[in-house]
């Protein structure tokens, strides 16, 4: 998008009668840097930063390391309140392995939740839950959401705006019953191992602490 932005810019003063040859804008492309987008600060040991801060840049981020860093571990440090994305903490295994419990997952609201297709993983209410952001997914201890994934998508024959998902936990033997589309809240988009056990830990400590002499 901000590539496209500045051909376009280049285009209007092209027209201006400013001298910009095809050639000054492939060496700027070429050799424009982004500091603080997937920047490599240092190499041994690698070490990247990346300021992204709406759910675009996040997914061009999942997709860099995807692409770039098959096969490495990588271990994330994150600060964020994502504009637009909800942080949840993973309680139960029901996504396992692709979500392990413990997890920071993060989603995105979805722009029309009767349009989702079968293989996306979705957040949703459960039966008779608050219509109250979520914090945590799972079953049990008051919990009111699931993050399960869409096996079948049903449209209700006698009006076709109606949509229907059927879901499954990946390490559910049991498909789950028909969702009403309504209870959608987001799409999956990415999760952090472990970091949701250390957040509940520092929510709900154990215990109480007393120093002894």
């Amino acid at each position: 998008f901000n590539a496209s932005v500045v051909l376009s810019i280049m285009d209007a003063l092209t027209e201006r009668g400013w001298q910009i040859s095809e050639e000054h804008i492939r060496t700027g492309m070429r050799t424009v840097t982004w500091p603080g987008r997937f920047d490599i600060v240092s190499r041994e040991p690698l070490f990247i930063i990346d300021g992204g801060h709406n759910p675009q840049c996040i997914e061009a981020l999942v997709k860099n390391i995807r692409d770039y860093l098959v096969g490495r571990r990588v271990i994330a440090l994150v600060g964020v309140r994502l504009v637009g994305i909800t942080p949840l903490i993973v309680i139960s295994g029901s996504m396992e392995p692709t979500i392990p419990t413990g997890s920071i997952l993060y989603i995105l609201p979805v722009d029309d939740p009767n349009e989702l297709e079968v293989d996306t993983t979705i957040t949703f209410r459960l039966a008779g839950a608050s219509v109250e952001a979520p914090d945590k997914v799972g079953k049990g201890g008051g919990v009111e959401y699931a993050t399960h994934r869409i096996i079948e998508v049903h449209k209700d024959p006698n009006d076709p705006s109606k949509v229907y998902y059927r879901t499954q936990g990946d390490a559910n033997d049991t498909a789950d019953g028909l969702l009403p589309a309504d209870r959608v809240v987001g799409k999956y988009l990415f999760h952090l191992p472990v970091l949701g056990f250390l957040a509940m830990y520092i929510q709900n400590p154990p215990g109480v602490y007393v120093p002894v002499a």
